[in-house]
């Protein structure tokens, strides 16, 4: 920068630089207006997002929620919502459907005119059928018998009042019902408890105490009763395994044979104190091993010991055996 001195003379355009002067230019400030788009607008940020859930979730989010919307929602059977809360989940769930991503924006669909664009916000119309296909078989049947002659629901407001009044009507009858059920007697029957009446025997079933002769099975085993048997009250003589029902012994049994097909459980009277003497004497056969055995053992150790004490130190031997070669 250099300050502008005055020149009286005349001034060539032409020529910039001369011995008595030189040319300068002042600089002129100009507006200049550009017509661009901000990215930081309600509009670049919806399109940001919408970019976003297609690198995500890819294209089609609108087309599988309302396929759901219309027919896989199911109001709960256990009636815990009323229609109302019910009503403004599916509100919810309506106004984020514009932030979805469509089939429409695909490069392969945007300009064909088959395709509907499915981001959009569901009419009333379609909201009230919604609500209507998640309900019970039983509101819809009340719904039709209050109007019969009603075939399109075009009131939210109205279709929720009505089936919530349903509701709680139904609420009020299932409570009804478990207090009925709740204080009823009992009238249970079990046909397994009524006694049995058997060939050969009396009544003796239908008790949970274990068989015993007071209180036999099936009344107890006629044939084995009369022989001697000391397990005729386990079985009844019918079901018997010894003895046909007159009393004949069955085939593959004889008498006092080695040959018994069943046995029949019968115990001497000196059973109980030859299962003690064999209990003793496998207890005492058990002892006797374990005392050979510690002795064996000690014996090794005591013979092991002393082949050591009398054997040369090992470094010694190392030496010797080194000295071989």
């Amino acid at each position: 920068m250099y300050p502008l001195l005055p020149f009286d003379g005349d001034v060539d355009d032409d020529e910039d630089d001369t011995n008595e002067y030189k040319m300068c230019y002042m600089a002129k400030l100009h507006d200049v207006s550009v017509n661009a788009k901000e990215w930081r607008d309600l509009d670049a940020m919806e399109l940001i997002y919408n970019k976003f859930l297609v690198n995500l979730h890819g294209h089609g989010l609108a087309e599988i929620q309302r396929s759901y919307l219309e027919h896989n929602l199911c109001f709960p059977t256990s009636l815990v919502f009323s229609c109302k809360d019910w009503a403004d989940m599916i509100m919810s769930i309506n106004n984020y459907l514009p932030y979805l991503t469509t089939y429409k924006d695909h490069e392969n669909y945007k300009d064909n005119p088959d395709i509907p664009r499915a981001n959009v916000k569901l009419s009333e119309v379609e909201l009230c059928k919604i609500i209507l296909t998640s309900m019970p078989n039983a509101v819809r049947d009340d719904l039709r018998i209050q109007d019969p002659t009603r075939l399109v629901e075009t009131d939210l407001h109205a279709l929720v009042t009505r089936i919530d009044a349903i509701l709680t009507k139904m609420r009020a009858n299932n409570a009804t019902k478990q207090e009925k059920q709740k204080n009823a007697p009992s009238t249970s029957t079990n046909s397994n408890k009524k006694k049995k009446t058997k060939n050969g025997g009396g009544g003796g079933g239908g008790s949970n105490k274990p068989y015993s002769p007071e209180n036999p099975k099936d009344g107890g085993c006629s044939n084995c009763q009369k022989n001697g048997k000391q397990a005729w009250y386990t079985h009844g003589t019918q079901p018997c395994r010894i003895y046909e029902i007159d009393g004949t012994l069955k085939k593959g049994q004889h008498q006092g044979g080695k040959h018994r097909g069943v046995r029949d459980h019968h115990k001497d009277e000196h059973y109980e104190e030859s299962l003690l003497q064999r209990l003793e004497d496998r207890m005492e056969s058990k002892r006797r091993r374990e005392r050979d055995h510690y002795r064996h053992d000690r014996r090794e150790s005591r013979s092991r010991s002393r082949s050591r004490s009398y054997s040369p130190p090992r470094r010694s031997r190392s030496r010797r055996r080194d000295d071989r070669y």
